[in-house]
């Protein structure tokens, strides 16, 4: 059985394409399971939450709310009195609340 010459000469970069695909799927695996520690270590701290919406802004902030529970699936937090689930996938970046972090240093 003869191979076609389009299929031999495109193999190769379907082979790189590929490895690449790979590559970036298994490095975005590492990041979630950090996240998961430090994020549980927070819980009870207030925190920032940058996460995605289907908006045409992008990005939402959550500002100073506290951090109540981490999941595989999602974070939930406090905004307002109430209990605010967001969803892994569509978190961008969560980190110490810089007013919590000026409260503790002038305790």
């Amino acid at each position: 059985m003869k191979i076609p010459s389009f299929i031999r000469k495109s193999s190769p970069v379907i082979l790189i394409l590929l490895l690449a695909a790979t590559a970036i799927a298994e490095s975005g695996k590492g990041e979630g399971n950090i996240g998961d520690e430090r994020w549980k270590s927070w819980i009870g701290k207030k925190v920032d939450v940058d996460y995605t919406a289907c908006d045409q802004t992008g990005c939402v902030l959550v500002r100073d709310a506290e951090l109540k529970e981490v999941t595989d699936k999602a974070i939930v937090v406090i905004v307002r009195g109430s209990r605010f689930y967001i969803p892994r996938h569509m978190i961008k970046r969560v980190a110490l609340s810089k007013a919590h972090d000026e409260k503790l240093k002038s305790d």
